[in-house]
């Protein structure tokens, strides 16, 4: 019964409100036995004497003091307090946290709704500002002091950022869902042009905000936001991205942070999860759940977070950090597990090399082929089938003989030429059953000019690319590119295979809303196979 009734308080029907296979002990949870108080409106003047409009919702009771939850919105605060189903209702569901003892506190940030100021997008004004919001919750008479972040995607992102400002009163954040890097996880994966979230993402923003009488230099803002997201103003990783992501900060975070995010998010937030839990230094919990995408308005993993800020903001006996601090949604096995780190301790990294059958049907191989080979395949950026990511090449594993589970992130080097300067490299990992049927696991990206590493960064594992300057690929020449592949957590059932396509680009059907956009050209792309310097891929085994 209780875990039918955890389930109906999420709109994810295939989720409970817990990140685990079975109810932990909670000794401690806030009670809904708050009536909310009406909705109060408030302009908050900024350190730079910018006002901001805030909506406050807090329990109907007079004279006592309640921790807050800040939210900020660039899609219009009053989105936030409705039914609607929008993709940018996500700041949480406010009648939960009200009637749990607690006030929420959305506000637009400067530049979109009722606030001042101009649109700066995750900027360092916008950073300020959220830290000077939460300073100003803490001292109202109906705030205890303490103040949490809320929210998912944006409202994830900028609460890794407002975090790195070290406002003293922020006690606590849980972002899910939120990218902390704004060029390998938004506008550039592998350094290549996402086609279709920086589209949806643009004007979500923009048709939120951009309304009749506004003034022409808010217009002009939100306008250039469009013109830099979708005209690709900023083609290398640099300042502007610099400035708004997470990533580069990371170490000035001092709040204990509970990440989280899905294998649906493969292309966006799901990367920045991982990255964030490897690299804070201060307590922190990480959660990945399965392929469907939270509903809107957000409601989930709410449970789970109410005992994360019942222990931080009102020093409640929740049980939170009990048990492993890492906790995924296994795909094939579909249930919950539990795990000390990430990457997972007991993984055993393991080789799989790239080669062909002798009927030239592409193989992956435990050991290197002694052999050498190629396979070539032509893509046109005005074909029919490029529109559905082909050509692509396959390469497949035999049939495991048991269940065998692959968690972590997967990388590959493969030996390959193009016949011009350019070309883009798209690797696809899926889980192929014996009937032949296939479920996309993940995937990665990379462009050819963009493949140099920045070796003090990157890890066997994660291969990292600075995507500071292209250099230019000499056609014909084999060449190495290290492609990081974001992780994944599977079991394949035995008789399955692990299957890897390789392409140059994907479909703006079928890989929405992270497609890219295709490499201007008709290219030629060639992998190399075999011998000492064969393509191969690292695989995070995991021992049964």
């Amino acid at each position: 019964m209780l875990k039918q009734r955890l389930t109906q308080l999420s709109t994810d029907q295939d989720l409970t409100q817990y990140p685990y296979a079975t109810l932990p002990p909670t000794p401690e949870a806030s009670e809904p036995r708050y009536v909310p108080a009406p909705m109060e409106s408030m302009r908050i003047r900024m350190r730079d004497g910018v006002h901001l409009e805030a909506d406050i919702f807090r329990p109907a009771a007079a004279g006592q003091r309640f921790p807050a939850l800040v939210a900020c919105s660039p899609y219009g605060k009053f989105m936030q307090h409705t039914p609607i189903c929008h993709q940018g209702n996500e700041a949480g569901d406010i009648d939960f946290w009200v009637r749990r003892g607690y006030a929420q506190v959305i506000f637009d940030v400067r530049g979109a709704g009722g606030s001042e100021g101009l649109l700066c997008f995750l900027g360092d004004a916008e950073q300020q500002d959220g830290a000077d919001l939460i300073e100003w919750v803490a001292q109202q008479p109906w705030c205890n002091g303490k103040v949490g972040m809320i929210g998912m995607s944006y409202y994830a992102m900028i609460q890794y950022l407002v975090a790195a400002q070290q406002p003293p009163s922020l006690k606590a954040i849980f972002p899910y869902d939120g990218a902390n890097d704004l060029y390998r996880e938004w506008m550039n994966t592998g350094g290549l042009n996402v086609l279709g979230f920086d589209a949806a993402m643009t004007y979500f923003i923009t048709r939120a905000n951009l309304t009749p009488g506004i003034p022409q230099e808010r217009a002009e803002a939100l306008l250039e936001f469009g013109r830099l997201t979708m005209n690709r103003v900023h083609r290398e990783d640099g300042p502007y991205f610099w400035e708004r992501s997470a990533c580069c900060k990371m170490d000035r975070i001092k709040v204990p942070v509970y990440c989280g995010s899905g294998w649906y998010s493969i292309g966006l937030h799901l990367r920045g999860a991982f990255t964030a839990w490897e690299n804070l230094q201060v307590p922190k919990r990480l959660l990945i759940t399965g392929k469907k995408v939270p509903a809107r308005p957000w409601r989930s993993f709410h449970v789970e977070a109410l005992r994360w800020y019942d222990h931080y903001l009102k020093g409640m006996d929740t049980g939170v950090h009990a048990g492993p601090p890492v906790n995924l949604y296994t795909l094939g096995a579909e249930e919950w597990r539990s795990h000390q780190d990430w990457p997972l301790p007991t993984t055993r990294w393991t080789e799989w090399h790239l080669s062909s059958d002798r009927h030239g049907r592409g193989v992956l191989l435990d050991s290197q082929a002694t052999r050498t080979s190629t396979h070539s395949f032509t893509t046109d950026p005005e074909s029919p089938e490029c529109l559905e990511g082909l050509p692509a090449l396959v390469y497949r594993t035999e049939p495991f003989e048991r269940d065998t589970e692959i968690t972590g992130p997967v990388a590959l080097y493969l030996v390959g030429s193009a016949d011009q300067p350019e070309t883009f490299w798209i690797a696809k990992v899926l889980d192929e059953d014996a009937a032949g049927q296939t479920r996309v696991l993940t995937k990665g990206w990379l462009r050819g000019t963009h493949r140099a590493l920045d070796r003090e960064r990157s890890r066997p594992w994660r291969p990292f690319h600075p995507h500071r300057q292209g250099e230019p690929l000499v056609p014909g020449e084999p060449t190495e590119f290290p492609i990081e592949i974001w992780p994944t957590s599977n079991v394949f059932k035995a008789g399955h295979r692990f299957r890897l396509e390789v392409s140059a680009c994907d479909s703006p059907a079928y890989d929405l809303p992270f497609a890219h956009y295709p490499y201007s050209r008709v290219v030629t792309n060639t992998v190399h196979e075999g011998g000492a310097r064969g393509s191969k891929l690292l695989v995070p085994l995991i021992p049964s």
